[in-house]
């Protein structure tokens, strides 16, 4: 592999990780979606 593909790789395996870690650590479970959307609205009304 040349250098550019390794890179490449590389960050790709970054990205992939920052993305999985939050989820497999199970960080930010106990926080409430900041955003709840349309069916905590009706919970609501």
């Amino acid at each position: 592999m040349n250098r550019n593909t390794r890179i490449n790789a590389l960050l790709l395996l970054v990205v992939a990780a920052l993305a999985v870690l939050p989820l497999a650590l199970g960080l930010g479970d106990h926080k409430e979606e900041p955003f709840a959307g349309a069916d905590a609205e009706a919970e609501t009304a």
